[in-house]
């Protein structure tokens, strides 16, 4: 007997009221779950810290065209943040004790988050780093932050500050030829999808 004949559930499947098509680039975003697995780096680091304060990668997400850090910061006190579990508010531009936080490619290209505002140049082989989502508590928030395009091979420093909680500006480097190496891996779910028709 199977572990899950003891409750039948009768139920007939309803029809799809959209259908996927065929990933097509051309966002600020780029790929998405809906048609990708991204390859995992497990690297857990340091930012910054300050007395009240700390601020961790916990993960990047490696897709075909695209990097996802996870940004978590830790407070030991409330975190002072705009209404809502964001430490970024993207109806106000940044004010100078906000929290930042930016990334330097190894060719000298550079992108950076302030506010909930990206900055950047509008050319778009130019590096974007924006804010794509974030949970959190009290003392707690996890932000993903989607860089794209990938960084090119050498050293991407991340640099974060935080003004109004003491945190100095402060550069971290991870490896950006390990995160191009991993991109290889991400996963496409669907490569037989039709194209979207036009």
């Amino acid at each position: 007997m199977s572990f899950f004949d003891a409750d039948p559930v009768e139920r007939s499947l309803p029809e799809p009221d959209r259908e996927l098509y065929a990933y097509a680039d051309g966002s600020d975003f780029g790929p998405t779950g809906d048609h990708f697995v991204p390859a995992l780096l497990p690297w857990r680091v340091e930012l910054a810290r300050a007395d009240r304060v700390l601020v961790r990668l916990q993960g990047v997400r490696v897709w075909p065209a695209a990097v996802t850090l996870v940004l978590t910061v830790h407070s030991r006190d409330d975190l002072p943040r705009p209404p809502g579990i964001s430490l970024f508010d993207r109806r106000r531009p940044a004010e100078p004790g906000d929290f930042r936080i930016g990334v330097l490619f190894a060719d000298g290209a550079r992108a950076a988050v302030t506010g909930h505002l990206t900055s950047g140049p509008a050319r778009p082989e130019q590096p974007r780093l924006v804010v794509i989502g974030g949970t959190g508590g009290q003392f707690h928030t996890q932000h993903d932050l989607r860089l794209r395009p990938l960084p090119p091979e050498g050293p991407l420093t991340v640099v974060t500050q935080w003004p109004a909680r003491g945190v100095p500006e402060t550069r971290t480097e991870l490896d950006g030829t390990a995160i191009r190496a991993a991109a290889a891996e991400a996963l496409e779910l669907w490569p037989d999808l039709p194209r979207r028709p036009t």
